[in-house]
């Protein structure tokens, strides 16, 4: 059994501790409330990091042309001009034998990266009224260069057309 002078002894020890243990409770909340305001308001007051838009690359039309045999010249635009799958749209002009005269065909194209080991990018576009379209997809930025056929009821006609996929920063 415990005797009350004991118990009063004991307590008289203890009440100290209690006393600082709330006083840090109540310390601990104040300086947390505190911390969140802060933090809320350093939000808002901080830059926050972005990217430069002068490192963004962004899609556009890239010019092409070839001539073929007969003085037949292929002009037209790539885009996005970016590696992946490209639009490619091109026209016939200024044939020697007429544009009319070629007819509906294919434009067929096999191309390579000079100088890289990969393989030959083949596609066949098609058209009509001096008009070809299609997709290329075309693996890195570099220079590309084209094997070019069209082929069409009246005749074959090659040729070479050059390619570009430059790698351009927005200024």
């Amino acid at each position: 059994m415990i005797h009350a002078a004991h118990y009063h002894i004991a307590r008289k020890r203890t009440a100290p501790l209690w006393a600082l243990a709330g006083a840090l409770l109540v310390l601990g909340t104040v300086c947390a409330g505190l911390r969140i305001v802060a933090s809320r308001h350093a939000v808002a007051a901080t830059v926050q990091p972005g990217i430069m838009a002068g490192l963004v690359v962004r899609g556009h039309h890239q010019a092409v042309a070839a001539t073929l045999d007969g003085g037949m010249r292929i002009h037209g635009a790539l885009y996005p001009a970016l590696p992946g799958v490209n639009a490619l749209d091109l026209t016939l002009r200024g044939a020697a034998r007429g544009v009319d005269a070629v007819g509906p065909g294919t434009l067929e194209l096999n191309v390579v990266m000079p100088g890289m080991a990969m393989r030959p990018v083949r596609v066949t576009l098609r058209g009509r009224n001096g008009r070809y379209w299609g997709n290329l997809a075309l693996p890195m930025f570099g220079r590309y260069v084209a094997r070019v056929v069209l082929v069409t009821p009246r005749g074959h006609w090659r040729g070479t057309m050059n390619l570009a996929v430059p790698l351009t920063l927005s200024p």
